[in-house]
Order: C-alpha cells, then sequence, then structure tokens
C-alpha cells in the first residue's frame, strides 16, 4: 500500500491567498518525505477561479527541490498543452 498526498491547490476566495497555499504546501511536501510518504501526486485543470492547479510541472519541480526520497506523480497531464519533442 502507498501513502500518498495529492496538490490540487485550490485557493477559494474565503481562504488563505495562493501564495501561502503554495508556501504552506512546500512545507507540506517536506514533512511528508521527512515522515515516509511514498508519493506526492499532482493534478492538472485549467480555467477555475478557484485557481486549481494549472501548472503540475512546476509544482512538482518546486517539491523535488524541497524533497529527497517521496516520488512525484502527475495524475492528470492534458496532453494537447505539452509538445512532446520538447
Amino acid at each position: 500500500m502507498e501513502l500518498v498526498m495529492i496538490f490540487d491547490m485550490r485557493t477559494p476566495a474565503f481562504g488563505v491567498g495562493r501564495e501561502a497555499a503554495y508556501a504552506a504546501a512546500l512545507d507540506m511536501a517536506e514533512w511528508a518525505d521527512r515522515v515516509g510518504f511514498d508519493v506526492l501526486g499532482f493534478g492538472e485543470h485549467h480555467c477555475a477561479d478557484d485557481g486549481y492547479n494549472p501548472s503540475p510541472l512546476v509544482l512538482a519541480a518546486a517539491m523535488a527541490g524541497r524533497t529527497r526520497q517521496v516520488a512525484l506523480r502527475t495524475a492528470v497531464l492534458l496532453a494537447p498543452f505539452y509538445d512532446p519533442v520538447r
């Protein structure tokens, strides 16, 4: 069984701001790595008013810089937005 933490980065207008949410997510990734989570997961969604993660690869890269052992996994990537040659 895998222990997975998934980040969708939704920040509704009544909650904390996006900067605080992303800073907290990076801290949570470090904590998850330290306590033995197996995977951090990321989805992708565009045109959402609540900030649903439009750029999972950028978030995954930021978390990779703050973790050592935990695996990073995308749950959803919208293929038309990515150049396969790049």
